[in-house]
This record gives structure tokens, sequence and C-alpha cells, in this order.
């Protein structure tokens, strides 16, 4: 019995060998004959001279806006512009009833006749004492009290005329023109309005329109790169809004540097003949700092990023991956300034995803048919 038992045992190990023999894989030649190559496409590295932008928000202000008042109490007989328009400097907007200042200009011009009369008389007076005197036939204080009587004249004379020119500019506030040229904002006056000097609310208000001012905040990171911008000429700013992009330049630089957040408030002044800028409005603003000059570059979507750092996947002469580090120098939307790879190298543009370092590769620009075709 115990030998039966060994000899099952026996043909039960044989059975199993048999099977493993039967389902082994057979063994290969070459294990990496079954590895997959990794269809990818490729983009040369390029020397391009590359702007340095900054982005950012930013409002537009206008250069200036001026409140319109009336410099005399008086009530308004003429309005002579509408909500809207768009004025000179010098340019009428209100007319003012301006009988009184007028009659009392008339008064006092007439008071300055009448004294300049006087002193014409007083001086030919004097001259005749003068002459008597030298004839002996008047004294010397009759010559005294004439020249004092010419001395006050004059004075008054010269005091009606100071009136005048005072009354005068009375006379010329009766009509409000535009201190500059702007756009007129809302009238808060109409015929019959009693205004005065003192009154809190401005007649309107003109806001100078073009040029134009863009004002934003800029890092203090970016301060002195900003400041060599300037130094080396003219700063270009855009302003986007709406669709539109109009082009000026930095105008103005604050003093100092903001210690809550860390920014410095920065103006450009735009052209705006058209328009296109509004006060108030919030426009996106894109900053020309600097620029890398005939720098390597890349398509951004090529670099790959990996525990160690940034990378690129070019294929060495086995045609396999070969990761290649990388450092981003500078990069906007669609290309990077990088350092660490030289002009004209091959790196994967597409498919870098699904590689890594050692991955057999093919081009799939010169494996298709169409590239076949082509060639």
């Amino acid at each position: 019995m115990h030998n039966k038992k060994i000899l099952i045992a026996a043909l039960a190990l044989a059975a199993g060998i048999a099977g493993y023999a039967y389902f082994k894989p057979a063994p290969t030649a070459n294990a990496k004959s079954s590895e997959p190559t990794i269809s990818v496409r490729f983009a040369a590295v390029e020397r391009r001279t590359v702007p340095v932008m900054f982005e950012t928000s930013g409002f537009v202000t206008p250069v200036s806006t001026v409140e319109v008042r009336a410099q005399i109490a008086s009530t308004i007989r003429e309005v002579l512009v509408k909500e809207g328009d768009t004025v000179a400097a010098g340019t009428p907007l209100f007319r003012l009833d301006g009988r009184a200042e007028r009659a009392a200009l008339d008064k006092l011009k007439a008071q300055a006749l009448r004294d300049e009369a006087l002193l014409a008389d007083a001086r030919r007076t004097l001259a005749r004492n003068v002459e008597l005197k030298t004839r002996g036939f008047v004294s010397q204080g009759v010559v005294d009290g004439s020249t004092s009587n010419v001395d006050a004249l004059q004075a008054t004379v010269a005091a009606n005329r100071a009136a005048v020119a005072e009354a005068q500019v009375a006379v010329d506030y009766g009509v409000i023109a535009a201190p500059q040229a702007g756009r007129v904002g809302l009238i808060n006056v109409r015929v019959g309005s009693l205004v005065q000097p003192s009154s809190a609310q401005a007649l309107t208000t003109l806001t100078q329109l073009n040029p134009i001012d863009v004002s934003f905040t800029l890092p203090e990171t970016q301060l002195a790169r900003l400041r060599a911008a300037q130094a080396r000429g003219p700063v270009s700013v855009s302003a986007h809004e709406s669709g539109r992009t109009v082009t000026g330049q930095l105008s103005f630089i604050d003093s100092t540097v903001d210690s809550t957040s860390g920014g410095i408030r920065v103006k450009a002044r735009f052209d705006n003949a058209g328009q296109t800028l509004w006060p108030g409005a919030q426009v996106t603003v894109t900053l020309t700092l600097d620029s890398y000059v005939d720098a390597p570059t890349a398509p951004l979507q090529a670099i790959q990023v990996g525990p160690e750092g940034q990378f690129v996947y070019v294929m060495d002469a086995t045609q396999r991956a070969k990761a290649i580090p990388v450092k981003i120098l500078y990069q906007d939307e669609r290309i990077a300034v990088i350092d660490g790879i030289e002009a004209g190298a091959q790196i994967v543009l597409v498919g870098g995803q699904n590689l890594r370092p050692g991955s057999k590769l093919k081009d799939a620009d010169k494996s298709s048919p169409a590239a076949g075709a082509k060639r």
C-alpha cells in the first residue's frame, strides 16, 4: 500500500512538470525585440529675439479733470453747450446775467474820464503858475499847491484805471469759458439758475480725453528692470480693452514703493484721438521691460517637468529618449527662452508625456505615408 501511494505521487509530479512545460512561453533570443516603439514629433531649438513682457491690470485715468465754477454771483442767462460735447480751450460754456457788472464798469469809466479831464486842467494850471512865478507874479507856494494838485489827480487817475480793470474782470466773468480742452460732463444748472462762487456744486466738469493715462501697479521685483529699460529709451506700453489694442509710452514712476503691497504705481500715456480708452475703464496692460537677443528658444509644450526640475527629450544615436536638463529663463504663452541646450537641437514636441529615459522612439513625420509621399 505504501508503495502504491509513492507511485501515485510520482505520477502527479510528472504530470505537473509536463503541464508547466506546455504552457510556459518559449524563450526569446532578444527580450527587447518586443519593446514598443513610441511615435513622437520633433521641433528644433531656435535662436530668437524675445521681448520680456509684463502683463497686469490697469485703470484708465484722465490727464486732468476740471470743475467749472462761477466767479461771481449771478444767474444763468444762456447755456452754450450740451452734455457730452467735446470743446476746445476757450470755448464759451455759459453766459451769465452781467447787467449789473457792465453798469458798474460804465460808471467807473465815466469817473475815470472825469478825473483825467481834471488832471489835464491841473497840469495846465501848474504850467501857467510856473511861468507866472518866473515873472514874479505868484509866489512859490502857489506853484507848490498846483504841483500837489497834479500829483493827487495823477494818483486818482491811476486808481480809476485799476478800478476799471477790476470791473472789466467782473464783466468778463459773465462769460464762462472752457479752461482746457475736454469733454463736457453733466450740466448741473439751467437758464435762470442762481450761481455763486461758494456753491458746493460745480456747473459742470471738463475731462481731457486726448491724450489719456493708464495707471497700474508694478511689483517691486520688476522696478530695477523697469528703470533700466527707461534709461535705455522710451518704454513701450500696450493697453488692451474690448478686443482693441493701443500703444503708448511709460510716463511716470512713483517715487516710493508701497510697503504694504510691495508694489509701485506707474502710469503710461496714450494718444486717444479715437477715444478708444475711456476714463475709469479697466484694461489689460502689457509692458515691455527687456528682451533676450538671439537666445535659444523652444515651444513651451516641449518642456517637461520632473522631480529634479525642467528637462526636454532628445533622440540619441540609438534612437532612444534621452532627458536633457534645461532651465526656463523666460516664457510667454507659446515659447520659452531656455538654458542648457544649444540652438539647432531636435527636441520632442508631441508625445513626450508618454516617454521615459531610454524609450525607443520613431519620428512620426518621417514614418507617416504622407511624409514618405512628400519625399
